[in-house]
């Protein structure tokens, strides 16, 4: 009797802990009932979701229990963004979207801040992939001046300091997916090392509600976010090649990226390499020449019991210096950096964790960076 009152304690338990949460449903157009194919069905919180099919149905399966927020979006409707309670039975819930005749406002989905611009008390300016790749610019600084508030002060082609309401450098929080980047935000002579390569969005706030992170973030707050996890059974690659004609650059980015029923991954590889600026005159900066190497892979694993995911980037720059020395002893127009330069490398290795036990969601974030800085001159010219 005993034994059997054990086992069914246990069984109980692995229900509670283990339980399997599924979701089935169809989305269709509020006014004329035809299915949407393709929409966008996903919970930003356990960042795992699905594309609906050819008849608009989708099915999620393996979701942690407990209250989960979901959203669903399609191009030219509203986004409706709803709680949903995850159980151990199978939900069926259907989504009418309306059509959105003119664009409404920005729908913001980050950390605590949920919801319509309206509605939230944070002020969050969202600039996505499509702009960042648009600006003609090889650092992606000069991307996010677009939004009002925002500037920077340009050290040279390849190194950008952001500017905020006029506070900058250690007044601004530079956060990589959530993560403080502590590297060289201390100087304007230097740039935020960080791979761009996976970027999928910026978040800029302003004002007094960058004083939530902390008395660093006075001046505001910048959060760069990666491309959000493809549906399962997907997997996709990129190759993109970019030219700058000023700098006689080169900028090329790799990287392939799939998930299946639990598992998640990603890889990818980014290179720069620009000559010294020339101006619209034909005259050339010497020694301002700069290069960039860096590699950023990704591995999750989505669990009924939670999700846990580890990051891990490198990034080195070698950014010519433009000093006197350096403008009379470099005389070639080269790509490498031989002489008066500096040297800057930074690794970042984090990971976020969130782990359901039944109702309870326990959130666990490690993160680890090294960074260093060598200036490299010339013996024969001291400076």
């Amino acid at each position: 009797m005993k034994k059997s009152f054990f086992m069914l304690i246990l069984v109980a338990a692995n229900l509670i802990l283990f339980g399997q949460g599924v979701i089935t449903g169809k989305v269709i157009d509020q006014k004329n009932k035809t299915p949407l194919v393709g929409a966008n069905v996903y919970f930003p919180e356990i960042e795992k979701g699905v594309v609906t099919d050819a008849k608009g149905n989708y099915a999620i399966s393996s979701l942690p229990r407990g209250e989960q927020l979901l959203t669903v979006s399609y191009m030219g409707y509203t986004t409706k963004i709803m709680k949903v309670n995850i159980g151990n039975t199978k939900q069926v819930i259907d989504v009418a979207l309306s059509p959105e005749v003119i664009q409404g406002e920005e729908v913001v989905i980050s950390g605590n801040f949920t919801g319509r611009q309206h509605v939230n008390t944070v002020k969050i300016n969202t600039l996505e992939r499509k702009s960042l790749m648009s600006v003609a610019s090889p650092s992606f600084i000069k991307a996010i001046t677009s939004i009002p508030g925002v500037d920077m002060i340009s050290k040279g082609p390849g190194v950008g300091t952001p500017v905020i309401r006029g506070l900058s450098t250690n007044n601004i929080l530079f956060l990589n997916n959530g993560i403080p980047m502590e590297n060289f935000q201390f100087s304007e002579n230097h740039p935020y090392i960080i791979d761009e390569s996976n970027i999928g969005k910026v978040e800029v706030i302003k004002g007094p509600a960058s004083l939530l992170y902390g008395s660093g973030a006075v001046g505001g707050v910048i959060n760069v976010i990666p491309k959000p996890f493809l549906p399962p059974g997907k997997i996709s690659g990129k190759m993109l090649l970019k030219y700058f004609s000023n700098t006689n650059g080169l900028d090329g980015t790799i990287g392939l990226r799939g998930t299946n029923k639990s598992v998640v991954w990603g890889l990818s590889s980014h290179v720069m390499s620009n000559k010294d600026y020339v101006d619209g005159n034909g005259d050339r900066v010497s020694n301002s020449r700069f290069n960039t190497n860096s590699i950023k892979a990704n591995i999750g694993l989505i669990q009924k019991i939670g999700t846990f995911k580890l990051y891990g980037e490198y990034s080195q720059n070698k950014l010519g210096l433009t000093v006197p020395p350096a403008i009379s002893a470099v005389t070639n127009n080269e790509r490498k950096n031989n002489l008066w330069y500096q040297d800057l490398s930074n690794l970042l290795i984090h990971s976020k964790n969130n782990i359901y036990l039944g109702r309870v969601i326990t959130n666990i974030d490690l993160a680890w960076q090294q960074n260093h800085r060598r200036l490299n001159t010339s013996p024969e010219l001291p400076y």
